[in-house]
């Protein structure tokens, strides 16, 4: 008796299949990388900018605020230990004046006034363009303020002496605006003239 066994089955080498696109970025691939790379870098320099300049603009206007509030207490303090004010274009009629420009006599903290040989200095505000808050003494001219786009003294005159028609300065108050880009602060103070204060 025969027996047939089954012959093993042939294997046939198995054949690769045909890729269907290239393994390398195309050409078009490559372009529309680089033109969102582009558009992100543009962005990401346009929100730099925009930040940096932000900074710039706070720092320019916290300088200018904060020189702008030393000169009104410098003046105010002056005015205090001011003798004699000279408004200028001041009438020697009105009750008050409005100015941009006054001189003063002071003296030194503690001295005893003397209008013949005390110091006088004049604050002036120049307006625009250049906005400046200026400080006139023995010849010189100082910038005390920047950027200050509205400055204004207001005096209330008052005859002190009723036999002399002489109007004195009894209150002097300062009002100046300070404005960098779309920022800006106002500022206001007075003082009264301690020559002028009657102690009863």
């Amino acid at each position: 008796m025969s027996h047939s066994f089954p012959s093993p089955s042939v294997r046939q080498p198995m054949r690769s299949r045909p890729r269907t696109r290239p393994a390398a970025m195309l050409l078009m691939e490559l372009m529309i990388s680089l033109a969102i790379s582009a558009m992100l870098l543009v962005a990401i320099g346009a929100a730099y900018q925009s930040s940096s300049k932000a900074v710039e603009i706070n720092e320019d206007f916290f300088q200018a605020s904060q020189a702008a509030r030393v000169s009104l207490n410098q003046i105010l303090s002056l005015a205090r230990r001011a003798e004699v004010f000279q408004p200028t274009g001041y009438d020697n009629s009105s009750s008050t004046w409005t100015g941009s420009s006054l001189l003063m006599t002071y003296h030194a903290p503690g001295a005893t006034a003397n209008p013949a040989t005390d110091p006088s200095c004049i604050y002036t505000w120049s307006g625009s363009p250049t906005n400046q808050l200026q400080f006139y003494l023995n010849g010189t001219t100082y910038s005390m303020a920047r950027n200050v786009t509205n400055f204004s003294f207001t005096a209330d005159m008052s005859q002190l002496d009723p036999q002399s028609p002489q109007k004195a300065l009894v209150r002097l108050t300062v009002d100046m605006t300070v404005t960098v880009g779309n920022q800006s602060v106002r500022l206001t103070g007075s003082a009264v003239p301690r020559s002028t204060v009657v102690y009863k």
